[in-house]
């Protein structure tokens, strides 16, 4: 009878509770759509994965996906982005943090960002003896992790419809990275592999095996890394961009044609991106120009970091002991002490708020270096004055990382003018966005602190060819000089480097 008092409660436009509300639409059935046409946007972060489905056609309405992810500092809608192996198995998500005593990879976005990582192999490599030897592959620890990623995306959508959808998938990457170099080849590459694994019949993604040998036969066809120009079935897309087409109600309160330069900050848990731009509108359609974009290694997981350093752990038990840090902080942050462990003093809300500083002032060094790199473009100008920061991304729920970005990095002094905005937790509401539930969940829909997570995921469920068109600072035309008032001479001087 659950049903039939779910229909009674629909009609009357009530809520669970008995109050009235808008009802929200469930999915339509495959019966109501013969071919469903779902766009995939995967917002790989390097603690967690967030993703949202949209249709390609109809309304287009977004549905968030719900994992019923429920450990300490992770939303429901994050999917851990954590590989372990247990005896010759991988393990995913949820079940990989929760492993004990087995080998576990994490930050793996941050992997194939670095310097010294990331480039996809040139030649095809043999199988280590044991699973626990794929430090030196992590293209590979990508691939089979977004593979499970868009098998457990698969469940949930033809769940929800009766006929087989066709899938299309977008990647973020950060802008900066998109240079043709071994960090964008490394994500071609893991991206068309993880399709290829999840759209393999009878391939057990758990079996490392088994997804070796498919990895071999992904790498040998000469073609992994490039999208088929024909049907465009995945494509990496800028994360500034992604992040842009999320934020569509937050940033309909640019004007078109506004002088204020506009900055997305992007903290993660273990990159902070940045992209700032212009929003300019014109008949023949809007304009996304970047005047520069930058990523940098520094992130929220940084802050664990510190609080492992304040207990003295070693680098070799760092591992062991994140989990445990990360369950803490909500509790260090609500100002009560917590003991992580025998051997250990407690944990302060004061050690805790120096960590919080000290990787906020790093993150803030960077925002000013690429702040520097933008003016280089249009400088000596007073529209750097005024500026506007979007800021997403787990760094946006502390307050700290708020306080900091709420100061202009180009130090013109008390003239300055920045407009803050946290999509989600604004009167700019968010795009809308329902929950694809988890299987055996009640739909929780998101909330607005969710929405921040999940505002790059929006974006990226858009097709391609509706994002923004992105123009680099040589494309673009010189805006003419504002409509009163003489255009100021400054200098900006980039920050010490000491």
């Amino acid at each position: 009878m659950r049903w039939l008092r779910a229909l009674l409660r629909f009609l009357r436009c009530e809520s669970p509770d008995g109050e009235s509300a808008a009802p929200e639409p469930a999915p339509p059935r495959g019966r109501d759509l013969p071919t469903p046409i779902v766009n995939v946007g995967l917002d790989f972060g390097t603690s967690g994965t967030k993703v949202v489905v949209r249709l390609l056609v109809g309304d287009r309405r977004a549905w968030a996906v719900d994992f019923g992810t429920d450990l300490a500092g992770f939303s429901r809608f994050s999917f851990p982005s954590t590989v372990a192996v247990e005896g010759s198995r991988f393990l995913f998500g949820s079940d990989a943090e929760d492993q004990q005593g087995g080998f576990v990879w994490r930050s793996l976005k941050r992997t194939l960002i670095e310097e010294s990582g990331g480039d996809p192999p040139t030649s095809l490599p043999e199988r280590p003896p044991l699973p626990q030897d794929l430090d030196a592959h992590p293209v590979f620890l990508v691939a089979v992790y977004l593979a499970a990623v868009i098998r457990r995306v698969y469940d949930l959508v033809e769940e929800a419809y009766s006929s087989d959808p066709e899938y299309f998938y977008n990647l973020d990457i950060p802008v900066s990275e998109l240079d043709g170099g071994p960090a964008q080849r490394a994500f071609q590459t893991a991206l068309d592999a993880a399709v290829d694994f999840a759209e393999t019949d009878a391939l057990r993604i758990e079996d490392y095996e088994a997804v070796w040998a498919r990895w071999r036969e992904v790498l040998d066809r000469g073609t992994t890394g490039v999208s088929d120009p024909e049907q465009e079935r995945w494509s990496l897309v800028p994360e500034s961009v992604a992040i842009v087409k999320g934020a569509g109600a937050a940033l309909a309160t640019i004007l078109p044609d506004s002088r204020r330069y506009t900055v997305i900050v992007d903290i993660g848990a273990g990159t902070t991106d940045m992209g700032w731009f212009n929003w300019v509108a014109r008949d023949e359609g809007d304009w996304l120009p970047f005047f520069a974009a930058s990523v940098c290694l520094v992130g929220c997981d940084d802050v664990d970091d510190r609080l492992l350093d304040v207990l003295g752990v070693s680098a070799d038990d760092k591992r062991r002991w994140l989990p445990h840090i990360r369950e803490a902080k909500p509790t260090l942050a609500a100002g009560r002490d917590v003991r992580v462990g025998k051997g250990f003093r407690p944990l302060t809300p004061a050690d805790l708020s120096r960590a919080v500083r000290e990787v906020a002032g790093r993150c803030f060094k960077e925002y000013r270096a690429s702040f520097g790199k933008a003016y280089s473009k249009h400088p000596n100008s007073d529209y750097w004055r005024r500026i506007r920061v979007i800021l997403v991304g787990g760094g946006s729920q502390l307050e700290c990382f708020r306080w900091q970005f709420r100061r202009h990095p180009g130090d013109f002094g008390d003239d300055d003018d920045v407009d803050f905005l946290v999509p989600g937790r604004s009167p700019v509401g968010p795009s809308p966005v329902t929950t694809l539930g988890a299987r055996g969940d009640t739909r929780v829909p998101p909330d607005e602190g969710d929405i921040v997570f999940l505002l790059p995921a929006l974006g990226l469920s858009y097709p391609v060819e509706e994002m923004p068109e992105l123009m680099h600072p040589d494309d673009i035309r010189p805006l003419p000089p504002p409509p009163s008032g003489p255009t100021g001479d400054y200098v900006y001087e980039a920050p010490d480097e000491d």
